[in-house]
């Protein structure tokens, strides 16, 4: 375990040399490297749609635009341990939400206090100064 310690450390103290002008231009670039993170996890950022209620995946999935059920993270997490399952999709409602560009469009019917929508899309959403458009609310 000591070495492990150790090794941590010099790890650590390679990184002392940095100047904060590479500081700076490193935070400047993470904005666009979680961009793409988030791209690659979930597909484009525009033409995404958010949806809630019966029946308003499948009239999300015909309208053409990305649900988050059909992104490459989302096809994974029926996969997960039932366990997993809950805590992966209140996670990647919010990292969907996020990552959404433009237009969103929502397909609700009957919404409910604790529906993912309710608690990670539509308050992500609203706080997105990237999203342009949210019909509705």
């Amino acid at each position: 375990m000591g070495q492990n310690i150790d090794a941590q450390y010099n790890f650590i103290g390679k990184f002392e040399g940095l100047s904060a002008v590479g500081g700076v231009a490193a935070a400047a670039a993470l904005p666009t490297s979680l961009a793409a993170t988030n791209e690659l996890a979930f597909g484009p950022s525009v033409g995404r749609a958010v949806w809630s209620g019966e029946g308003m995946a499948s009239q999300a999935a015909r309208s053409g635009l990305s649900t988050l059920g059909e992104s490459p993270l989302g096809q994974i997490i029926p996969r997960l341990p039932a366990v997993f399952q809950g805590a992966a999709w209140a996670t990647a409602s919010y990292l969907w939400a996020a990552g959404a560009t433009g237009a969103v469009v929502p397909f609700v019917s009957g919404l409910r206090a604790e529906s993912y929508f309710v608690r990670y899309e539509l308050p992500t959403l609203l706080a997105n100064p990237s999203v342009r458009f949210l019909p509705y609310f």
